[in-house]
């Protein structure tokens, strides 16, 4: 499972041959959410929500959301 981001706590992960639609999987602590990141143009959108708190799916998503570099 290739790590492309931490920040914060949050760990995103994007597996290999993995369903569509595109997305990361976000990572922290015991709870996980599945983000749908097909277009760059869009702000992310989460899929699925297990386990996160609202404040850490806010900031969960800002972070999948920065461009590459200001993590």
């Amino acid at each position: 499972m290739p790590t492309i981001l931490q920040v914060d706590g949050f760990q995103g992960v994007i597996y290999f041959n993995d369903h569509e639609p595109a997305h990361v999987h976000v990572f922290k602590a015991d709870g996980e959410m599945r983000v749908k990141i097909d277009d760059a143009s869009r702000a992310p959108i989460p899929i699925e929500i297990v386990n996160l708190k609202n404040n850490d799916v806010r900031r969960g998503l800002a972070i999948v959301g920065l461009p590459i570099g200001n993590c």
